[in-house]
């Protein structure tokens, strides 16, 4: 791999045994950049995006999924995924650029009598399709990633929406049931500038030369979207449904699914939205 050497990174797989001593050992790692006779070096920079959530567990496959920046801090998003099997050796690499991912888990896994881990077949009709990675590119298009690397679903929002589309909150993914494909919520913000009717001259001093500045208005509009990721293309139909966030503020973070214990209430996405150094509210979806 093309590394800077002063870039390093390295994930690590624990065991945690049951027994009072020696409880946690180090099953594998994987180091991302640098040689052996860098590592000892104090000052390293690391290669993961800022704030990106960069490590997934896909139990049923028994991969890990890395997101990592291969060309260092100057990038705000990964630009490559790795997957990794459970004993620590690469099954994939591509480049991509990721901005954030999520996966909702099917794995169905459980305990046999002789304490090992099974885990559901894929595609198993009975549990309805395997779930996807699902990564949003700075392009703002969507991907749905199978275990192999290889795209199986691509959204293009800026088409769905036919509007210039920023993604501003993180993926969250999920199903009514376990026969469903998976829905994803986000939050967008959707706008263009369009020009005022006025235009300002001003003259420069002292050669003459005029400037011309046209003003510019904001049309921005901010939603928390549903996407169906089992409808194919990029019509507007595979969006479920989207809500306006309350006074045109920034969605962001975690969008997080609260439920209810009474059994007729399917119960609630709570939000975080901030109007940058103004205000900022929490409120929720029902």
């Amino acid at each position: 791999m093309d590394f800077d050497d002063k870039f390093l990174y390295r994930v690590y797989a624990i065991d945690i045994q049951q027994q009072i001593s020696d409880r946690i050992k180090v099953a594998w790692y994987y180091t991302f950049g640098g040689s052996e006779t860098q590592r000892t070096k104090s000052e390293r920079q690391p290669v993961l995006a800022n704030g990106l959530q960069s490590v997934m567990y896909d139990r049923s496959n028994k991969l890990v999924y890395v997101a990592v920046n291969e060309h260092g801090p100057s990038r705000s998003f990964a630009d490559t995924l790795y997957g990794l099997n459970d004993k620590g050796w690469v099954e994939f690499r591509r480049s991509v650029g990721i901005a954030s991912m999520s996966r909702f888990v099917t794995d169905h896994c459980y305990k046999t009598p002789s304490e090992e881990v099974e885990c559901s077949k894929r595609n198993d009709p009975m549990l309805g399709p395997e779930s996807l990675l699902l990564i949003v590119t700075p392009e703002s298009t969507i991907l749905g990633v199978d275990h192999t690397g290889t795209t199986q679903r691509t959204f293009n929002l800026n088409v769905i929406f036919n509007n210039d589309v920023n993604v501003t909150s993180l993926l969250s993914t999920i199903r009514n049931n376990d026969t469903e494909n998976d829905t994803l919520i986000f939050a967008v913000t959707t706008g263009t500038f369009v020009p005022s009717a006025y235009t300002i001259m001003l003259r420069n001093s002292p050669d003459g030369t005029v400037f011309e500045f046209s003003s510019q208005t904001n049309l921005r509009t901010s939603y928390i979207v549903a996407l169906d990721t089992g409808t194919p293309g990029n019509g507007s139909d595979v969006i479920r449904w989207k809500v306006p966030v309350p006074n045109n503020m920034v969605a962001l973070g975690q969008i997080s699914g609260v439920q209810s214990s009474a059994s007729n209430d399917k119960g609630q996405l709570i939000v975080y939205a901030e109007d940058t150094g103004k205000a900022a509210e929490i409120f929720s979806i029902s």
